[in-house]
């Protein structure tokens, strides 16, 4: 009777691995089909690399190339994976960081902390917190109408822009659902790549 139960938990066992491995094959193929057909409908390629790799898109819009990267963060016990937007960006001076401002920021600022340049435009200026240097670029920007309209709507898709020559890099966490759509994509490159000529 325990050699029989034993082996009904054995094979049930076995079963429920096939069943698992079988699941995750078929999710990797519909992602790879998802993500294909994104490739095709922003004109770009993809390389899917290997086990170890993430998917690279690669793209251009106008003169202007792009790469989509994913890449993941292990916080212990989950991870947490990016989805990142790159494009080149040539500055001999301009460093910028471009973030969310929310609560955090607001402390900082009144203990004298983390100060960003204020453009003067109040639901710009509590929306998005602009840091870098030097500041009388940076000051610049703050009035450049189209520099504050790509800010914006990259803050509102939850990007963080960063400009550190090479390559200017938007980044957020990834959400297949919200992010696995081409038009949204193409909307966020563009954005990225204006902010990337606005700033040289």
């Amino acid at each position: 009777m325990e050699i029989m139960t034993f082996s009904i938990v054995v094979l049930l066992v076995i079963v429920g691995v096939i069943f698992i491995v079988r699941l995750h094959k078929i999710e990797k193929k519909k992602n790879r089909e998802l993500l294909t057909n994104i490739a095709t409908e922003l004109n770009a390629t993809i390389d899917f690399g290997d086990w170890k790799t993430q998917p690279i898109f690669r793209g251009k819009t106008g003169d202007n190339v792009y790469e989509i990267t994913f890449h993941v963060v292990s916080t212990g016990k989950s991870q947490i994976k990016y989805l990142d937007i790159k494009t080149p960006f040539e500055s001999t001076d301009l460093h910028l960081c471009i973030r969310r401002y929310g609560s955090g920021s607001k402390i900082l600022n009144k203990l004298g902390m983390g100060k960003q340049i204020e453009t003067g435009d109040s639901a710009f200026d509590s929306a998005v917190k602009i840091k870098g240097e030097p500041e009388s670029r940076l000051q610049a920007l703050a009035y450049d109408w189209t520099f504050k309209d790509a800010a914006l709507n990259l803050i509102k898709r939850n990007f963080s822009v960063d400009f550190k020559p090479p390559f200017a890099v938007a980044s957020k966490v990834y959400s297949k659902k919200k992010d696995m759509v081409s038009q949204i994509l193409q909307a966020d490159i563009k954005h990225l790549i204006d902010l990337s000529n606005i700033c040289r």
